[in-house]
């Protein structure tokens, strides 16, 4: 008997009644899956829950940030997309590609891909109001979709009343041949994360935000922070919101002579981490004091503090750059560095390098970086006239170009509230 079945429906899950019109919907999805999640939870409200995982808020400033094209990732998705589908790409997309290449974005395409992101629609569109509580999952490691997207999003959906909470994953997109990826060729999400003294599955996780938002479940998600932030594959703390700036740290004069100093970063590497087994570098405070800050073949590394106990450093990081150089258009990319107790190379911290192009002044946000600090590590800050993210992207090899300021860094001391518990996987 239908119609018995249809009563037991109504009267046991009165939120799922079709008569008015208002059917419990949840959506989940990665990256491409996870904006169209951020878009459609603005104009329908019939959306109640998403779980976004990996995804952008401004399409141009995740391809195109600071102006300059994200080359690596740009190339990856373009002859992808042209090999898996070929003669069907969108031709905007071949010609922003074509753009980007050499170094402009037409106006056009901006606004194409503007319409395309939350950032816009949050900023430009009385009738976009997210009607939809979001659980975000964002990784440290993405140089696609850096963390920062995953806040903006949130600021958005917070700003209209919605409860948002972030989870800060290690890994994300990974650019092919230059990032290492534990799921398939370019991809990886975590089975698992470390929040505090917590152990949560990821899919688990999942589902009790919808068990909540979509059944009703008084509390199912109550386990699942504001914000967690991932510092490595077995530890993590929790926040009450994305740490941003920190510890102030003047930047002293540095002098790029060429817009190829990191071209051969990733063989010098190798070599490094193999001598770093064979000795391991005994330098440490000395290393503060030193005063190389002028490159021709490998990145800059300068020295800003030694790390004197067990630590972190987790959020944005911030700064304020002038360049100065003969070429109007000049490039560097910066980034925030750790030079291991023992190690003889310089790590980059999330793998994250932010562009910054054109003389003048810059007060920018870098991409977020987490990672656990222990008593000996040197962080410091990086330059690079070259990076492979960027690889067709950055100044010509003869470009001199000189670059002085501070940056802000959130470091963090174990507490109560934040604590990280190093996990053993089982």
């Amino acid at each position: 008997d239908l119609s018995y079945i249809i009563d037991w429906i109504e009267n046991n899950i009165p939120r799922l009644s079709y008569r008015d019109s208002n059917p419990v919907i949840g959506m989940i999805g990665e990256s491409y899956g996870g904006g169209v999640q951020l878009l459609g939870a603005g104009v329908d409200r019939r959306i109640d829950a998403i779980i976004p995982v990996t995804t952008w808020n401004d399409i141009k400033q995740s391809l195109y940030p600071n102006d300059v094209a994200k080359s690596g990732w740009l190339t990856t998705l373009v002859a992808v997309g042209n090999l898996m589908n070929p003669g069907k790409m969108m031709p905007l997309l071949n010609k922003a590609y074509i753009d980007a290449r050499s170094g402009e974005l037409k106006s056009s395409t901006i606004s194409q891909f503007a319409a395309r992101g939350a950032a816009h629609a949050c900023a430009c569109n009385a009738d976009f109001q997210p009607h939809a509580d979001a659980l975000i999952i964002q990784g440290f490691r993405d140089v696609l979709f850096p963390l920062n997207e995953a806040v903006r999003n949130s600021e958005c959906f917070e700003a209209n009343g919605r409860d948002v909470r972030i989870v800060g994953i290690q890994d994300g997109h990974l650019l092919p041949f230059v990032q290492s990826s534990k799921g398939i060729l370019g991809y990886n999400v975590e089975e698992k994360v470390h929040c505090g003294d917590k152990t949560l599955r990821t899919r688990d996780m999942a589902l009790s935000w919808f068990d909540e938002k979509l059944k009703g479940v008084a509390n199912a998600a109550q386990d699942i922070p504001k914000v967690c932030l991932t510092h490595d594959y077995k530890s993590g703390s929790v926040f009450t919101e994305v740490p941003r700036g920190g510890t102030h740290h003047p930047i002293e004069l540095i002098t790029v002579h060429s817009g190829g100093a990191g071209f051969f970063e990733m063989p010098m590497r190798w070599i490094e981490n193999i001598s770093s087994k064979i000795a391991s570098d005994r330098r440490s405070s000395s290393m503060i004091n030193s005063k190389k800050t002028s490159v021709r073949f490998r990145p800059a590394f300068v020295p800003l503090l030694e790390i004197e106990g067990d630590s972190f450093i987790a959020g944005i990081p911030s700064a304020t750059i002038e360049l100065t150089s003969k070429q109007k258009n000049t490039t560097v990319f910066v980034g925030v560095g750790v030079k291991k107790k023992g190690s003889r190379s310089v790590e980059l911290l999330s793998d994250q390098i932010t562009p910054v192009k054109g003389v003048g002044r810059h007060e920018i946000d870098l991409a977020a970086v987490s990672s656990r600090l222990q008593k000996g590590d040197i962080l410091g800050f990086v330059v690079h006239g070259y990076n492979n993210q960027f690889r067709f992207s950055g100044s010509s090899w003869s470009t001199r170009t000189e670059l002085l300021g501070s940056i802000e860094l959130p470091l963090q001391t174990p507490t109560i509230e934040n604590q990280f518990v190093v996990q053993r996987y089982k």
